[in-house]
């Protein structure tokens, strides 16, 4: 009989960096059929293997959707058949003859994670982690624990997943997606925001490059879904997901590759959403190109527990000083400019605190949130098969731009970000939810702001103008 080192199983060139990762925590997701839980199971064997006497464990948030045909423990035994390493059904759990142990598990209920506390484990696979809470992920690999001692030897956790799905948000901030370099080891901050001993590091799962799909039935099938979900399980696109409010956003078209220099001869202004906390105040900066009318939000602000004059004062080292002048309005929160208890209390209002500052000249913007959401999203616009991604074009008025008529520079961290997590108001379907304060919603809002504004900016002052404006009175409301 065989010994079990001889299974017959070869990776691909995508794979072999989850096999060899250095990480405490790796996360291999993206597109479907990538070859994700084949990888895993081959990483959990080539554990039991190498390390005598090991433990291993194999997680989904649902049994079936280990045990159905054709699903990750029938796979298992494909791997395994030939082999010495045999297979327990009631403890479904796999024993290879130097000891180790392979179990596969599920965590259907938030109940059902405290029968894993203390559980000695050498290492964790989550597969398909987008259907796991945060809570359950982050209770279960935090108790876990290994009895080994061999030299270097430290337990590790696995997991691979889709876009979309009760985990998208929290899986996307844990492994840094869209922030972080593919492959680029970080530390990993929890849930709470506390910066932990671990490691991360996420690796791209694509279709592509699985040489055993592509072309086939399966591809074609992903090319018939709906184009938000074509976009996620075809192309592992992150920043789409069911529910999301700024369908249309894509970082590959929204955010400028190659930052250039703004020319002298731009049209710029600002928005300003306040905050303070547990919010964050978000200012951003405008300009736009005469020729194509593209708006590009070139600089961000994006701060918390910073009062009104700090924050203006951040602002203006934060501005050059020959661009300064050239700033044609700041289209700002309309709360700012509600002084009727500040002159109560005969203090000025947040609006005249920044004004004092140097911060000028500001504007109430408008505010009708349906409408500021109708302009920002026609603005992120864009047509996938004048980009080369999709095979036709079904909306009869579509002008065929492969970009939209927004982006952002690489620095808009918090607008990257946040802007593509928001999701539609199942109540008001017009609108975000944004009453939960940990919902981040600042830059959304500013960008409101801004690109509304952006249709009265041609009309303002030339620049010359503007910097004599700076030094009347503040308030300006625009109708």
């Amino acid at each position: 009989m065989p010994e079990a080192q001889e299974i017959e199983w070869s990776p691909q060139k995508a794979q072999l960096p989850f096999l060899t990762s250095p990480a405490d925590e790796t996360f291999f997701g993206g597109a479907a059929g990538g070859g994700k839980t084949d990888v895993a199971l081959a990483w959990q064997i080539l554990r039991r293997q190498k390390y005598a006497g090991s433990r291993g464990m194999f997680l989904r948030r649902q049994f079936e959707n280990l045990s159905k045909p054709g699903a990750a423990i029938d796979r298992a035994h494909e791997l395994l058949a030939g082999t010495d390493v045999y297979w327990r059904g009631d403890e479904h759990s796999f024993y290879w003859p130097n000891g180790s142990r392979l179990a596969f598990g599920h965590v259907k209920e938030e109940k059902n994670k405290f029968g894993y506390q203390g559980a000695q484990v050498d290492d964790i696979v989550f597969d398909e982690l987008g259907e796991f809470p945060v809570t359950i992920y982050e209770f279960i690999t935090t108790r876990i624990r290994s009895t080994r001692s061999d030299p270097g030897f430290k337990t590790k956790v696995r997991a691979t997943g889709n876009p979309g799905g009760m985990g998208h948000a929290w899986i996307k901030k844990r492994f840094r997606i869209g922030e972080a370099m593919p492959g680029q080891v970080f530390p990993i901050i929890n849930s709470e925001g506390k910066l932990t001993h671990k490691k991360g590091v996420f690796y791209p799962s694509l279709l592509r490059d699985n040489k055993y799909l592509v072309g086939t039935d399966y591809e074609r099938d992903l090319d018939a879904l709906p184009e938000h979900l074509r976009r996620a399980f075809k192309e592992g696109d992150w920043s789409v997901f069911e529910g999301q409010f700024f369908a249309d956003w894509s970082e590959d078209r929204m955010v400028v590759k190659q930052p250039f220099v703004i020319p002298l001869n731009w049209p710029r202004w600002m928005s300003y959403d306040y905050g303070f906390k547990p919010g964050w105040a978000c200012w951003h900066w405008w300009a736009q190109d005469p020729i194509t009318n593209r708006r590009y939000v070139y600089r961000e602000l994006y701060v918390q527990e910073l009062h009104p004059p700090e924050q203006a004062r951040k602002v203006l080292k934060m501005t050059p000083v020959d661009e300064q002048h050239r700033i044609r309005a700041i289209y700002c929160d309309p709360s700012i400019f509600n002084s009727r208890k500040a002159e109560m209390e005969g203090l000025p209002s947040i609006a005249e605190e920044i004004a004092l500052e140097g911060v000028r000249p500001l504007f109430e913007a408008d505010n009708r949130r349906a409408h500021g959401w109708s302009v920002l999203r026609t603005a992120m616009q864009w047509c996938r098969w004048a980009a080369g991604i999709s095979p036709k074009c079904n909306n009869e008025v579509c002008l065929h731009n492969p970009y939209p008529q927004i982006q952002y520079f690489p620095e808009c961290y918090a607008a990257i970000r946040t802007i593509p997590e928001l999701v539609h108001d199942p109540m008001n379907p017009m609108d975000i939810i944004h009453q939960d304060p940990k919902i981040e919603d600042h830059a959304a809002d500013c960008d409101r702001y801004g690109i509304v504004g952006a249709r009265r900016v041609q009309a303002l002052p030339t620049p010359g103008h503007a910097r004599r404006l700076r030094r009347r009175p503040v308030r300006i409301k625009v109708a």
